[in-house]
């Protein structure tokens, strides 16, 4: 093979491999009955990288595609994540009309879910947070449990011996739960877990009945050991928690515990008001989850999954208006869309210019709520920086120690980059923060162990868990108020081209607004001479 050719097979690679994030345009109506919607549409992005997408809706608009897109795209892939990110898709078919191939990439992602969790298995019968971890996460392993009993119950298949040792770790917890701890919503998280154990018919009625007499039961708690009641058979119990009990949950966001938020609680409550029978009165929660969820505001993984699970809840069994309308692009032949559920989606063509018309006309008797989604990948780098509640600070160096501009490097460099991240103090301590580090496909992490990338090198501070992939290093770990850690991986420059170097981003999990990135930039690697 020669170097010209070798070049050239690599600059293939280059093109095909676009480090950047994918940005998305929305463009959004309610159309009347008989009434027509056309709307200019321009992919944005580089051509090659683009999607289009028309959503439909006889309820509330819910920005489905995003949402989901945003759940099942998500990086990490903790436990929590793990869950969320497919809990949502066992209720894909009852809640939209949806083609073949997704409902059959959707199956796909459930069992890998399953899969994944049945590796964070503990040997009490517990699940961990990350690989590795020797200690059972609380909230994860009730949320894992409810996601495995709702997957079995749709017919997918579990791990040989699976749930009997859940179900005793989660018995064991319910019965030794200590009323007086202090963490934060420690009482939803048992009530909570006495819900999965309702739910899996093997309800746990003395921690129940101990439970309901806590004086100052939250309000979240308090209609979740509801629903417990009312998968045990004990209706009445169930109408006496929530009698006079607050139907809404005030503003709040965790970064960690119950990775709580006022979105995933009211859902919470909307699903506890389906099951209890009350449609009717959890419409207008739903409602407001509805605009919630078609909003610009950003969401966390957990007040996602939760939020689109109760409009699946209440609109599961539902009659009513379904979808009759008909698409047209550009001159092209109209397309019926006809569909008895709420939600139906449909993949638009991308015109080579990327730009086009989509006409929508609404042939039923209700107003439709339509939605076009366009996404694509833009060529640049991302040259901005952030600084939210955090900074950080990258740093390169030779293997000696010097300092090091790694944008014009020879091939075969050996080199090493250190990332500080740095919390001011000014909102406390923060836990599950991410720092992702994306590397240009021309540059290699090393992996032949002892200090090398991927492994701590001397000078890295301490994390949670570090997931080391072939083109990226993702980070996670918690910084006390006024703390600083630094981390540094070994690399090596590999390929000779041209290639980008994306920003390096360290984002609080479960609170977007705390985030911090470094400008990305273009990078070379030379031939040696």
């Amino acid at each position: 093979m020669t170097g010209g050719k070798f070049r050239a097979e690599h600059t293939i690679e280059i093109a095909v491999r676009n480090p950047n994030p994918p940005v998305t345009r929305v463009y959004e109506k309610a159309i009347r009955p008989g009434a027509v919607w056309a709307t200019p549409l321009q992919a944005p992005g580089v051509p090659g990288t683009n999607n289009s997408l028309l959503e439909l809706s006889s309820i509330s608009p819910l920005n489905l595609e995003n949402r989901l897109s945003y759940l099942v795209q998500y990086p990490y892939g903790c436990i929590e994540q793990t869950v969320s990110s497919a809990f949502p898709q066992l209720y894909l078919a009852q809640l939209a009309e949806i083609p073949e191939a997704a409902k059959k990439e959707a199956e796909q992602n459930i069992r890998a879910a399953i899969r994944k969790l049945a590796s964070l298995r503990l040997s009490n019968g517990g699940l961990a947070y990350w690989p590795g971890a020797s200690e059972a996460d609380d909230w994860g392993t009730s949320y894992a449990g409810h996601f495995l009993l709702a997957a079995e119950r749709e017919g997918f298949s579990m791990p040989i011996g699976f749930l009997s040792p859940w179900k005793e770790f989660q018995r064991q917890k319910a019965v030794s739960w200590n009323v007086n701890a202090s963490r934060v919503n420690n009482d939803l998280a048992q009530a909570y877990r006495l819900f999965t154990l309702a739910l899996a018919q093997a309800p746990e009625l003395g921690a129940m009945n101990l439970l309901m007499e806590k004086k100052d039961l939250s309000p979240a708690a308090r209609w979740q050991l509801a629903a417990a009641y009312q998968l045990a058979g004990r209706r009445e119990a169930a109408l006496r928690l929530i009698n006079r009990a607050p139907e809404k949950i005030s503003p709040y966001r965790e970064l960690d515990g119950s990775y709580g938020s006022d979105l995933r609680d009211n859902a919470m409550i909307a699903m506890t008001l389906c099951l209890l029978d009350m449609k009717t009165k959890a419409a207008p929660l739903v409602k407001e989850i509805s605009s919630s969820l078609c909003s610009d505001a950003w969401y966390n993984t957990q007040a996602t999954s939760f939020a689109l699970m109760a409009v699946a809840e209440f609109t599961r069994g539902a009659g009513g208006n379904g979808i009759l309308a008909t698409l047209q692009q550009d001159a092209g032949r109209p397309v019926e869309m006809q569909s008895p559920k709420p939600v139906m989606t449909r993949s638009l063509e991308i015109p080579p210019d990327l730009k086009g018309v989509v006409r929508v006309t609404n042939r039923g008797k209700n107003i439709l709520f339509a939605r076009v989604i366009a996404t694509g990948i833009p060529p640049a780098a991302d040259t901005t920086s952030v600084s939210s509640g955090l900074t950080i600070r990258v740093a390169w160096k030779t293997t000696a120690g010097n300092v090091l501009a790694p944008w014009k490097l020879v091939q075969g460099t050996p080199f090493i980059t250190e990332v500080t991240v740095v919390n001011p103090g000014l909102r406390g301590a923060y836990r599950n923060l991410a720092l992702s580090q994306v590397f240009p496909s021309g540059w290699e992490i090393l992996s032949s162990g002892g200090e090398e990338a991927g492994q701590p090198l001397s000078g890295s501070s301490a994390f949670t868990y570090q997931d080391i992939r072939d083109d990226r290093v993702n980070t996670f770990f918690d910084l006390a108020p006024n703390e600083s850690k630094t981390f540094r991986i070994r690399l090596m420059a590999a390929y000779a081209g041209k290639y980008i170097l994306p920003a390096a981003v360290c984002e609080a999990m479960y609170d977007h607004s705390i985030t911090a990135r470094s400008p990305g930039r273009r990078v070379e690697v030379v031939e040696e001479e």
